[in-house]
């Protein structure tokens, strides 16, 4: 085998078949060929994969580590090697994954938090990093939020509603087939970004901050929620999937008859501040308190359909899925996002 000629077809089957019975020859070979720049995608991943059979998992797991890390690799080649990382059920995986998140390019990122969720031990190692702020919570979008409570154990489970809020346990049937249509919807009609701007300062404005405009009751979406297509269908479609922390609403029920539901801006011995859409203050005696819950609900409204026309919303989603403002020519579209109106 080590006689063959550089480029030769029948190297990289050979030096697989090689390396998978550990010859030496062969795990050199094997080596030198997933880490040759110049030959192609398919023999370096069978190099690999013969090399994950033959050597111990943490070698096997460094050695797509270091290539991963390598920007001057190719994506599509580093792609499909992080996506291996997670076969390896032993400890040196999901370390390798968290080490990677940082050194990838944000294209590949959304590709390493995939990985982190597939395994409980993965997950565990992905909350561990959230928590000690190596990877956002935001990177992590609903799908794999529940996928990751599905794999808790209690503690875990315990962990991720610290960090993320309640998370259901699974999404509802009609919800699925509303997003499905609608993201059916919105990649076959391209919106208008700057009409979009207006809608949103309409609708959502009211509640959200972007780019410095609009209301701080929800979280400021600037550069929170949006990392990535996907991500932003699931947050404005089924908004009550996912409720963060510091956005669990309260329902009060007051002496008098009221019900009143807003985010907690003051909960004292004395009186509780509600803050409601629009920002507004609602100030309620401690002594006119019947009831108060947490509502498993969001504020945010499920039915943004009924409210706005489908151009509407596709304008909506056109400048949610852009990075920056409109106006703003280096605007790019979030990962897995269609095209919008320019």
């Amino acid at each position: 085998a080590s006689a063959q000629a550089p480029g030769d077809p029948r190297q990289a089957p050979a030096a697989a078949l090689l390396a998978l019975g550990r010859d030496p020859v062969g795990l050199r070979t094997a080596r030198d060929l997933f880490r040759a720049g110049d030959a192609s995608q398919a023999d370096r991943l069978l190099a690999f994969d013969a090399l994950a059979r033959a050597l111990p998992a943490p070698e096997a797991v460094e050695l797509a580590r270091a290539l991963c890390a390598d920007r001057a690799q190719a994506v599509a080649l580093r792609r499909e090697l992080l996506e291996r990382i997670d076969q390896f059920a032993d400890p040196s995986a999901p370390a390798a994954l968290v080490a990677l998140y940082a050194q990838v390019e944000p294209e590949l990122q959304p590709v390493v938090v995939e990985q982190l969720t597939e395994r409980s031990e993965n997950a565990r190692q992905l909350v561990l990093a959230v928590a000690t702020r190596h990877i956002p919570a935001s990177a992590v979008n609903a799908n794999q939020l529940l996928r990751m409570v599905k794999l808790a154990d209690e503690p875990l489970l315990a962990e991720v509603t610290r960090i993320w809020g309640t998370v259901r346990r699974e999404r509802s049937r009609d919800r699925e087939e509303f997003i499905e249509l609608t993201r059916d919807l919105l990649e076959s009609r391209p919106g208008d970004p700057r009409h979009g701007q207006e809608v949103f300062n309409k609708v959502c404005g009211q509640c959200h901050k972007i780019y410095g405009a609009g209301q701080e009751v929800g979280p400021d979406i600037t550069l929170n929620g949006r990392n990535s297509w996907e991500q932003l269908l699931s947050n404005v479609l089924d908004p009550s999937l996912v409720i963060g922390p510091d956005y669990q609403a309260r329902t009060v029920a007051t002496r008098d008859g009221r019900i009143v539901t807003g985010l907690v801006a003051e909960d004292g011995p004395d009186r509780v501040v509600l803050k409601l859409q629009g920002g507004k203050l609602e100030v309620i005696p401690r002594d006119e308190i019947d009831e108060m819950e947490t509502s498993p609900l969001s504020l945010m409204p499920e039915d943004l359909n009924k409210q706005l026309s489908p151009e509407e919303l596709a304008d909506l989603f056109a400048f949610l899925a852009l990075d920056k403002p409109p106006s703003d020519p280096a605007a790019k579209l979030l990962p897995g996002a269609p095209q919008v109106k320019r």
